[in-house]
């Protein structure tokens, strides 16, 4: 039997440069609310964009593990 860790969803709607404006967002909330993010476990970024380079409208799904 596995233990699955939690995983914590942020959603990106916008150009792709602000990526990381939502990750520190995600990881400022996992802090506040008394959350470890576990670093040596899969994090995971989805979206329908690939390889375009400058994306001004995009989606994208941003997963964290925490503890």
């Amino acid at each position: 039997m596995s233990m699955r860790s939690p995983r914590l969803l942020l959603n990106l709607k916008g150009p792709n440069y602000e990526i990381r404006n939502t990750y520190e967002k995600l990881h400022h909330w996992i802090l506040e609310n008394n959350h470890e993010r576990l670093l040596r476990s899969w994090h995971l970024e989805i979206s329908d964009e690939w390889g375009h380079g400058e994306v001004n409208d995009m989606e994208a799904d941003l997963y964290d593990t925490i503890k």
